[in-house]
């Protein structure tokens, strides 16, 4: 019985085999067969060669001038503060109105400085009072004390006597000096309170036009400098506007050039000049803070207005330009594809300057006889081999 099993348990387990193998062929076959169908299309797209159209860089001969936006300032504005603290009693102007230099704005009612200027008057006669009667008594030790020498020379006194009335002159002398000091303390006092009693007169620092009116009669004056202050007053016949002038420009601003202003609001342009500039450029947006001036006579712009001003100066090197469906932006950064002589593609970081549109301004990373990739796609990787077209201009 035991000799017949066998056989029947070497069978099973050979069946059982074959079908574990069969099944485990079934399933890895079609996997392998699949990635041997990948890894022949990978190799086939490595294989494959795209045909790729190729610009150049081109570098204009005669750059278009310079176009900035800013705002129009006035060449002077001040904000009026008040210094001294009280009531506003009057005021005598208002926004628009033209103002001299030196024209009263508003008068300030200050009871309570008035009241100490009073205290310090009386202070400062009490003290010269006072500084008069140590004179008087300075006065009399000298004579006395001069009497007493003389004396002592025809020896009807004794020395004791006389240095005693020496020691008393030159008392009297130290009185008076601390009284001439104290006279001078407390006129100082005086004339700094007058000063400010002065400000209870607003004025105008300079001749112009008032633009901003804040106070009212009767409003609560405090001193010191505040954001909106009683009056805002600018000097409107002359005015600037700064522009942020890019590096590729700054070499060749000079103050004393020729500008135009152009305003939306008006067919024909301004006719200003460079005054100064920063002399630096601003590290963060490698720039060059200019100003530019222009005659305002006749009251046609406004401080506060948009403006575009075109500068007739060239740049010291053009920078190179390209069409902007070369630029690729990966990994954080803008790059170009370039295709060497032996049509390998590399890719190449550039940097940009000003958008133009269709074209785009660079400033690094070109030299002008690369043969750049127009619209690169996905297909279009590093180390690829290509085909090209015809160079196009």
């Amino acid at each position: 019985m035991p000799s017949s099993t066998t056989p029947k348990v070497i069978a099973g387990l050979v069946a059982g085999g074959l079908l574990i193998g069969g099944l485990f062929a079934l399933g890895l076959l079609p996997r392998l067969t699949r990635q041997q169908e990948l890894l022949a299309a990978a190799n086939e797209a490595a294989s494959e060669t795209s045909t790729v159209t190729l610009t150049q860089p081109t570098r204009a001969a005669v750059p278009a001038p310079l176009r900035l936006p800013g705002n129009i300032q006035a060449l002077q504005e001040t904000v009026i503060n008040a210094r001294s603290e009280g009531y506003l009693r009057r005021r005598l102007v208002d926004i628009g109105d033209r103002v001299r230099s030196g024209q009263l704005l508003a008068e300030i009612d200050t009871p309570e400085l008035d009241q100490q200027v009073s205290e310090l008057r009386s202070t400062v006669a009490q003290a010269r009072a006072d500084l008069q009667q140590q004179q008087a008594n300075l006065s009399l030790a000298r004579t006395t004390f001069e009497r007493w020498r003389t004396l002592r020379e025809e020896r009807a006194v004794s020395q004791q006597d006389v240095d005693e009335r020496e020691s008393a002159y030159r008392a009297q002398m130290a009185t008076v000096e601390a009284r001439r000091a104290n006279l001078r303390a407390r006129q100082a006092d005086l004339d700094r309170q007058v000063a400010l009693q002065n400000f209870k007169q607003v004025r105008a620092p300079f001749s112009g036009i008032v633009t901003a009116r804040n106070v009212d009669t009767g409003a609560l004056i405090a001193a010191g400098s505040s954001q909106s202050g009683l009056f805002r007053v600018a000097k409107t016949e002359r005015l600037r506007i700064f522009i942020d002038v890019p590096q590729t420009f700054a070499p060749a601003i000079r103050p004393g050039q020729s500008a135009r202003i152009f305003v939306q609001e008006y067919p024909r342009p301004f006719e200003g000049r460079v005054t100064r500039t920063a002399g630096a450029l601003d590290p963060a947006a490698r720039t060059l803070r200019t100003e530019v001036q222009l005659d305002n006579r006749d009251g046609r712009l406004l401080p506060g207005m948009y403006a575009q001003v075109e500068i007739a100066g060239r740049q010291v090197s053009p920078p190179l330009t390209i069409p902007a469906n070369t630029l690729l932006v990966r990994t954080g950064s803008t790059q170009v594809a370039v295709v060497g002589t032996d049509h390998v593609v590399r890719f190449r970081r550039v940097g940009l300057g000003r958008d133009l549109g269709e074209t785009i301004e660079v400033v690094s990373g070109l030299t002008g006889n690369e043969r750049l990739v127009v619209n690169p796609g996905d297909d279009i990787a590093e180390g690829k081999k290509v085909e090209v077209t015809p160079t196009r201009a």
